[in-house]
């Protein structure tokens, strides 16, 4: 039903000795909006993360998760 971003994103990053960035983080805090089977509604909140190491390199990747911190039916 809906995505809402709860803040400005944390942005860390790794630099290797020359100071080029070699791994970097994207957390976004976020709620999510949906629906059940059953119609009833509920708002997830939690943290979607971007991850990419070994950047620059034949290497890289680039995954991505989701941290659920709370559930609630609204």
């Amino acid at each position: 039903m809906g995505v809402r971003c709860e803040g400005e994103p944390d942005m860390n990053a790794s630099v290797d000795p020359a100071g080029v960035i070699r791994a970097h983080d994207a957390c976004f805090p976020l709620q999510v909006f949906l629906q059940d089977g059953a119609g009833r509604p509920w708002r997830l909140r939690g943290r979607w993360t971007y991850s990419g190491r070994d950047l620059g390199t034949s290497s890289a990747s680039i995954t991505h998760f989701w941290q659920l911190l709370s559930a609630e039916g609204v």
